[in-house]
């Protein structure tokens, strides 16, 4: 639902009539409709669908027009557009690659561990789209300790060591 200002003083609002999507696992409707989103020289509505695991596309009038899949169980809660859309589906295939590199890690701990390396991952990738090289490093080394013989690790490792020279 949206309101529209019809005065400051005193402040008055009424409600426009633009709902849509709706509960279901259909096309444009939500398990959990959570962070709405207008991507930058757009007119497109973007609603991230925690349940389901996507991000519904709508018209400015809320007609559905697509839906952007995600990892099942990603639980999608906001959608941050850093340069327009094709960017971010490009990074989208970047955080899933890494994503499954995660938890194919995780499945060579205890499973105590498992959530400390997932988390562990997440802080080295944010680290690193935030182009703060030192500190994905620090983390990658708390992360080498839990995984000493993962061979990815410690390729990750000497990549960023070369960078943060």
């Amino acid at each position: 639902l949206t309101a529209k200002i019809v005065s400051t003083s005193p402040f008055k609002a009424v409600w426009n009539d633009l709902a849509f999507g709706g509960r279901g696992t259909g096309a444009g409707q939500f398990g959990t409709g959570h962070g709405i989103t207008i991507p930058p020289g757009t007119t497109r509505i973007d609603v991230a669908d925690r349940l389901n695991s996507e991000i519904d596309r709508f018209n400015r009038g809320g007609q559905y027009l697509s839906t952007l899949k995600m990892p099942l169980g990603s639980l999608p809660c906001d959608i941050y557009y850093l340069a327009g859309a094709l960017n971010v589906e490009k990074k989208y295939d970047e955080a899933y690659s890494q994503y499954k590199q995660a938890v194919q890690i995780a499945a060579t701990v205890p499973k105590e561990q498992s959530r400390k390396v997932l988390f562990l991952n997440a802080l080295i990738t944010s680290c690193i789209d935030q182009g703060k090289r030192k500190e994905a490093l620090a983390w990658l080394k708390k992360l080498q300790r839990l995984t000493p013989h993962d061979t990815a690790v410690a390729a990750k490792m000497k990549q960023l060591e070369a960078q943060a020279r």
